[in-house]
């Protein structure tokens, strides 16, 4: 099973290019798409079907415009549980673009995790120094962005943890492969 997490930034949801990406998903290994929205309800487009290692699970899970990030770890973690009791443990790879590369990090054990250009906060003083000389070569994200989008992330929380803002600083102990 796949659990799928969207880019934008956190403050943006997912864009029309996900789309293709579910159905090459779909195409590629037979598998049905579960949309779990926040609240936690799971709707499904299909009839149920649980088969093992087949189905992608795309949350639309809570952005930084209206809740704190920790709301947002929490339902992924939420749909990362459930799916473990569903397919069972080391049976749930998960797949992440941009801001979504980084949400896998607090999730223990996923088979694999796949990342396209996971985005975090600068987290010191040297990182944001290099963002910055680097900032007119980045044709994606500007600097500017990447420095303002923490105080969106922490939506007035202020005991948030420095994996939700900077996925670079978790902890991987223990988990298996990892591609970017």
């Amino acid at each position: 099973a796949i659990l799928y997490f969207f880019g934008g930034g956190m403050v943006i949801g997912p864009d029309k290019g996900d789309l293709p990406v579910m159905r090459k998903l779909c195409r590629e290994t037979g598998c049905d798409v579960w949309f779990p929205f926040y609240p936690l309800i799971v709707i499904h487009k299909k009839k149920i079907t649980l088969i093992p290692g087949c189905d992608v699970w795309f949350p639309f899970y809570p952005l930084c415009m209206e809740y704190c990030i920790t709301e947002t770890y929490a339902m992924v973690y939420e749909c990362y549980r459930k799916m473990i009791g569903l397919y069972g443990g080391g049976n749930v790879s998960t797949c992440g673009f941009s801001s979504g590369g980084a949400l896998p990090e607090p999730l223990p054990q996923p088979r694999h995790i796949v990342v396209v250009s996971p985005g975090e906060v600068p987290w010191n003083d040297a990182e944001r120094a290099r963002m910055q000389a680097l900032d007119e070569r980045d044709v994606s994200i500007d600097y500017a962005f990447m420095v303002t989008v923490e105080k969106f992330m922490r939506h007035g929380c202020e005991n948030v943890p420095a994996y939700m803002l900077s996925g670079s600083r978790g902890d991987f102990t223990g988990v298996g492969d990892i591609h970017f």
